[in-house]
């Protein structure tokens, strides 16, 4: 999702000389985590990932199903978390 604290610090990030990427994910969307995961393959090449923080979550959330026919909750905390690693 759009943040600007997060295109804050990818900028302040660039500007130290990081190198470092954005890559949109919904994780309410196995279709977009796919994509994510072959964007992100596509940036790193050959180098492979050193890290992988997967530290996104929901709770509390209304009884709600993704497209993917899922609970939210589950897919959020779970099943894109998964995917995108074995992706990867």
């Amino acid at each position: 999702r759009p943040s600007s604290r997060a295109e804050a610090a990818l900028a302040k990030l660039k500007e130290l000389g990081a190198d470092v990427y954005h890559v949109d994910c919904d994780l309410m969307s196995l279709a977009s985590v796919r994509a994510a995961a072959t964007k992100v393959t596509e940036i790193v090449g050959s180098e492979g990932l050193d890290v992988l923080s997967l530290n996104a979550g929901v709770m509390n959330m209304p009884d709600v199903v993704t497209e993917d026919g899922f609970d939210m909750q589950m897919q959020v905390n779970q099943l894109s978390h998964f995917l995108l690693t074995k992706l990867l």
